[in-house]
This record gives structure tokens, sequence and C-alpha cells, in this order.
């Protein structure tokens, strides 16, 4: 299963290839727009940047679900420099980006 982040980047990556194929909406013989490809591109251009939008917001959630389960409300900035030296780098990194 790939992780958010990868997930994230491969719909990023085909939300660039989307946006650049609407250049080929353009007939160019008559110079007329295809409406139905270029309705195709943007309806999927518009679904990826939602599922986009929905993983993002997952990430947020999760980390400051994290950061809401500190019983002093402090989070890492409360605790000991020995505790929060017993934490991973990424863990505290995450924390540390939470909002209060």
């Amino acid at each position: 299963m790939f992780s958010k982040t990868n997930e994230i980047t491969r719909l990023e990556n085909d939300l660039l290839k989307w946006k650049s194929l609407l250049a080929s909406v353009l007939m160019k013989t008559t110079g007329q727009v295809d409406k139905e490809k270029e309705a195709l591109y943007w309806s999927t251009i518009r679904e990826i940047q939602k599922q986009i939008e929905e993983l993002n917001s997952r990430t947020v959630s999760a980390i400051r679900a994290g950061a809401a389960g500190f019983p002093d409300g402090q989070g890492v900035y409360g605790r000991s420099a020995r505790e929060t030296g017993l934490l991973s780098i990424g863990i505290r990194n995450r924390f540390m980006k939470c909002p209060d």
C-alpha cells in the first residue's frame, strides 16, 4: 500500500498529465474545440484535485488529533527535555508543526 505522501505525489503527477492534455482538445485542422474531450479532461482534473484535498485534510486531521491527546494542552512544548528526547525526530517534528 502507498503512503499518503506517495499517493499525493502520484495524483499531482496525474494532474499535470491531464492539464497538459487540455492543449489537445483544439483540433488543428478545423480550429474547433472538442467539447467532449474538454469536459472529460476537466472532470478528471477536478476529481484528482478533490482526491488530493481529501488526502491533505486527513493528514492534517490526524496530526491535530494526535496533538489533542496531551492532557496539559501544551503538547511537546510542555514536556521535559528528557521526555521529548525519547520521541523520534519525525514524531517531534510532526508535533512541532501542530497549532495550539
